[in-house]
C-alpha cells in the first residue's frame, strides 16, 4: 500500500515476500525513507541502563543482527528506546538492525545467517511455514492486525457492506482478497457484490478521483496519510469479523531457537524492556526512534505511535507474549481461504518460551 511513498514501500516488500515464495523471512524489497547511508548498515547500542533481567547478561558481548521489516517507523520505537538505554548493550548483545533495500534481501539475509532475528507479519510467518520455511516465532510486538479497509473520508462509508456495487483497489496479495471478503460478510454485504481490482501502490490519488472506493491496506499508512492532511478513515480487520492475531512477530529459524537460547533470551529481555519504556512514556520511544532516524518526520511518527502505541500489549498479560491460540486460529483461517494447504499446530508456529519471568 502507498499511501506517501514509505506507506508505498511497505506493501510492496510484503509482496515481493510472498512473490519469491519466502514471505517469513521479512516483508522488504524497496528503498528507504530515512538515509541511504544507514539502510542495510548497522544501528549500535550504546552503553546505559541496565536491561530487567540482568540474570540473562551473557557471558560475554556477542554480536546479534535485527532485519527489520520494512524501513523504521513508530512500531519499532520499543526497539529503538532499547538501542538508546543500552539494553542490548547491558545484556552484552551488540546489535545491529539493519533495514531491507531489495527483493534479494528477503531471500539471504536470514537464510544466509547474516541476520539473527527477523521481524515479519504473523500472515507471513504462517505462510512461509506452510511452504516449509523453517522458522518460528518467538516474540509478539503488536497483539493485532493492522490490516483493514482504507476509505475516502468524504466517501460516507462506514461499514464494508456499503462497498456492495463499488469497486477496491488491492495490491494484489491474496490474503487482502481474504480479508476484504471477510469484512464485507461480516458486516452484512455481499462479497460476490464488490469488484476487486490491482491498483499499486499510489491509491490515495484512486480514491481521490473515484476510481475506488477503498483500498485494502495497513492501519499505520492511513494515519500517516491523515497526518499529511488526505481525507481517509480506516475499517480495521478485526472489527468486523477478521482474524484477531498478533500482526508484527519476530522469528528465527528453530535450529537458532535450540542451539543459542541464551541470546535469544537476552535479546528479548532488553527488547520487553525498551517496549515497556515506550508504553509507559511513549515519547522516550519516540525520540529514540527520531535522534536514530533522522529524515522521519516527528509529526507523522507522533501520530502513528499514537495509534499503534495501545496494540503493543492489548490484551497480553506481558509486552512480548504471543497469543499462540489467535496464531493457530489464522493458520486455520488460511487454509479456509486456500491460502494455506494444511494445518499449523500453535507449538510449531510459536513459543513464548524466551520472555522474562515474572
Amino acid at each position: 500500500m502507498r499511501f506517501r511513498a514509505r506507506g508505498g514501500l511497505r506493501v510492496r516488500f510484503l509482496m515481493c515476500a510472498a512473490i519469491l515464495g519466502v514471505v517469513a523471512v521479512i516483508a522488504g524489497c524497496g528503498s528507504s525513507k530515512t538515509s541511504s547511508s544507514t539502510t542495510a548498515a548497522s544501528t549500535s547500542s550504546s552503553t546505559g541502563a541496565a536491561a530487567s533481567g540482568s540474570s540473562v547478561r551473557l557471558p560475554s558481548m556477542t554480536s546479534a543482527t535485527l532485519l527489520l521489516d520494512f524501513t523504521p517507523y513508530a512500531v519499532h520505537a520499543g526497539i529503538y528506546r532499547a538501542l538508546a538505554a543500552g539494553y542490548y548493550k547491558a545484556n552484552n548483545i551488540d546489535l545491529k538492525v539493519i533495514q531491507p533495500t531489495s527483493a534479494a534481501d528477503v531471500a539471504r539475509l536470514v537464510d544466509a545467517g547474516k541476520a539473527d532475528f527477523g521481524i515479519t507479519d504473523g500472515v507471513d510467518l504462517i505462510s512461509g511455514i506452510g511452504k516449509g520455511q523453517d522458522y518460528k516465532a518467538f516474540m509478539a510486538l503488536l497483539q493485532r492486525p493492522l490490516a483493514g479497509l482504507a476509505v475516502s473520508g468524504k466517501s460516507g462509508i462506514t461499514s464494508p457492506k456499503q462497498l456492495e456495487g463499488k469497486t477496491v483497489g488491492s495490491p494484489g496479495s491474496p490474503s487482502n482478497t481474504a480479508f476484504l471478503d471477510t469484512m464485507v460478510e461480516n458486516s452484512g454485504g455481499n462479497p460476490s457484490k464488490v469488484k476487486l481490482i490491482t491498483t499499486g501502490f499510489n491509491f490515495v490519488q484512486y480514491l481521490e478521483s473515484g476510481n475506488i472506493s477503498a483500498f485494502t491496506g495497513y492501519l499505520t499508512d492511513a494515519v500517516q496519510a491523515q497526518a499529511d492532511g488526505a481525507p481517509i478513515r480506516f475499517l480495521r480487520l478485526d472489527q468486523y469479523g477478521g482474524p484477531e492475531y498478533p500482526s508484527l512477530v519476530v522469528y528465527t529459524t528453530t535450529s537458532k531457537l535450540a542451539h543459542d537460547a541464551p541470546l535469544i533470551r537476552a535479546f528479548v529481555d532488553a527488547t520487553v524492556h525498551g517496549y515497556n519504556d515506550t508504553i509507559a512514556d511513549p515519547n522516550v520511544g519516540l525520540q529514540a526512534l527520531l535522534s536514530q532516524n533522522t529524515l522521519l518526520k516527528a509529526k507523522e511518527m507522533a501520530a502513528e505511535l499514537k495509534v499503534v502505541g495501545p496494540l503493543f500489549k492489548e490484551g497480553a498479560p506481558q509486552y512480548g507474549q504471543l497469543n499462540l491460540t489467535q496464531l493457530e486460529a489464522l493458520a486455520a483461517y488460511l487454509k479456509q481461504h486456500k491460502l494455506l494447504s494444511q494445518s499449523i499446530p500453535a507449538d510449531r508456529i510459536g513459543t513464548n518460551a524466551f520472555l522474562p519471568k515474572h
